[in-house]
């Protein structure tokens, strides 16, 4: 249900914070290297005096190699805990193999494995809508085109 109350006692507060690491080496230009980034959020709410605070808090991080002028492979994982239940939360890792097709076209074939989905038993609970069926993995095959022109930040 979607809470909306002009209230004083109605308080969101969302914090994070995030690092990025690039490499690129001499040698390589901008056809190899690698990135990394790491990302973290912590969110508290309290709606009216009806609902107990509610408290959450995430990590998000990723590393990118690029291999050359047409591969990137990577691998990510992130960690989220559900708000309405602070034992439930939720983990997913996942890899990744990019080909790039030219600079504005790629495919990239993605592997993620989902655990802990804790979240959804919890959020069963609160709505009565049956809980989910617990781990799985997720295989996608991405397509992207970008349309129009667009200039690169290293130019």
């Amino acid at each position: 249900a979607l809470v909306d109350a002009h209230s004083s006692d109605t308080r969101r507060l969302t914090e994070s914070a995030g690092v990025t690491y690039l490499w690129y080496p001499l040698e390589g230009g901008l056809y190899k290297g690698l990135e990394w980034t790491a990302e973290i959020f912590a969110n508290q709410e309290r709606f009216l005096d009806r609902i107990p605070q509610q408290n959450s808090w995430g990590i998000y991080s990723y590393v990118s190699r690029r291999l050359g002028r047409r591969f990137d492979v990577g691998v990510l994982g992130e960690y989220s805990t559900f708000r309405f239940d602070d034992a439930a939360a939720a983990c997913r890792v996942g890899a990744w193999v990019t080909y790039l097709l030219s600079e504005r076209q790629r495919f990239r074939l993605q592997a993620d494995r989902f655990e802990s989905q804790d979240w959804s038993d919890a959020m069963a609970v609160q709505t009565g809508y049956p809980a989910g069926d617990g781990d799985y993995w997720l295989l996608s095959l991405q397509w992207s085109v970008i349309i129009g022109s667009h200039e690169h930040t290293y130019e």
